[in-house]
C-alpha cells in the first residue's frame, strides 16, 4: 500500500553571512530603471546582486507551461522571466552552480489573495525545471529578514530601496513627458541611459551614516540624492536642443 504524501511548505536553504561574496541576489518584476537603481542600492550595502534580464514575449508563454493558468498576466511573465533566467544560467554554469550562486528576492504575504500566492507560482517553475534546491526567498511582513544572516533589512538598506522606487518613478515621468517631441530618434533613449547609469553610480557610492538614528537623519536631511538630480537634470537640459 502506498503511503500518503503530505504537503510540505517550501523551506529554502539558509543564506548565510559569509556566502554574501559568492551568491547573487536575483529579482525582477519591475521597469529596467527601477531595477538598476536598486541595484546600486544593494551592492552599496555588500550584497551581489543582478536582475533578470529583460522581459520579452516568450516568458508568457513559458510562465503559462509552468505555472497555474489562473495566475494573473504579471505573475505569468515574472515566472517565465524567471525560468528563462535559470535555464538559461544552468546551460551555461551548470545546475549546481545555480542552486548554490543564485538567490531570487521577491515579495508576498502570508494571506489568502492573490499577493499571498506568488510564492507558489515560483515553487511550481522550481518543480518544472528540477531546482527545487534553488532558493527563493520571500519578503514579508512577517519575515522580512533571514535568521542566518545573509540578507538583514537594515534601515540604510530600506531607505536605499526606497529612494531607488520614488527617483525611478521620476526619471520615468521626465521620460514620458519628453518623448513624445523627440526630434532625433533615439535621444531620449541615451539621455536616459546616461541619467540611469549616473544614479547607478551614486546609489553604489552612498555614503553610510550609521545603522540607525544617524541613517535616519541623513537620508531626511541629505542634499545628497537632490544633487544627483541636478546633474541628471543638466544632462536632460543639454539634450533639450536635439528633442
Amino acid at each position: 500500500m502506498e503511503a500518503t504524501q503530505h504537503y510540505r511548505a517550501y523551506r529554502p536553504r539558509p543564506f548565510r553571512r559569509e556566502e554574501r561574496s559568492k551568491v547573487t541576489l536575483v529579482y525582477g518584476g519591475l521597469t529596467w530603471k527601477h531595477e538598476r537603481l536598486m541595484q546600486g542600492a544593494l551592492e552599496n550595502m555588500g550584497y551581489r546582486a543582478k536582475p533578470l534580464p529583460q522581459i520579452e514575449r516568450v516568458d508568457l508563454d513559458i510562465g503559462k507551461e509552468l505555472i497555474d493558468t489562473g495566475a494573473c498576466c504579471p505573475t505569468t511573465f515574472t515566472a517565465g522571466n524567471l525560468a528563462r533566467f535559470l535555464k538559461e544560467t544552468a546551460e551555461r554554469e551548470g545546475k549546481e552552480a545555480v542552486k548554490d550562486r543564485y538567490i531570487f528576492v521577491t515579495v508576498g504575504a502570508c494571506g489568502p489573495c492573490r499577493f499571498g500566492q506568488y510564492h507558489e507560482s515560483y515553487e511550481r517553475v522550481l518543480e518544472g525545471l528540477d531546482l527545487t534546491d534553488f532558493r527563493i526567498f520571500l519578503l514579508d511582513l512577517l519575515q522580512m529578514e533571514q535568521e542566518e544572516g545573509g540578507l538583514e533589512i537594515t534601515m540604510p538598506l530600506t531607505f536605499g530601496l526606497i529612494y531607488t522606487m520614488f527617483i525611478g518613478d521620476l526619471i520615468t515621468d521626465m521620460e514620458y513627458t519628453v518623448r513624445p517631441y523627440e526630434v532625433i530618434p533615439g535621444e531620449t533613449d541615451r539621455v536616459l541611459k546616461e541619467s540611469i547609469e549616473l544614479l547607478y553610480n551614486k546609489f553604489r557610492e552612498r555614503p553610510i551614516k550609521g545603522e540607525k538614528w544617524g541613517s535616519l537623519i541623513w537620508h531626511v536631511t541629505t542634499p545628497y540624492f537632490v544633487n544627483a538630480l541636478k546633474e541628471v537634470r543638466r544632462l536632460w537640459d543639454l539634450s533639450l536642443i536635439h528633442i
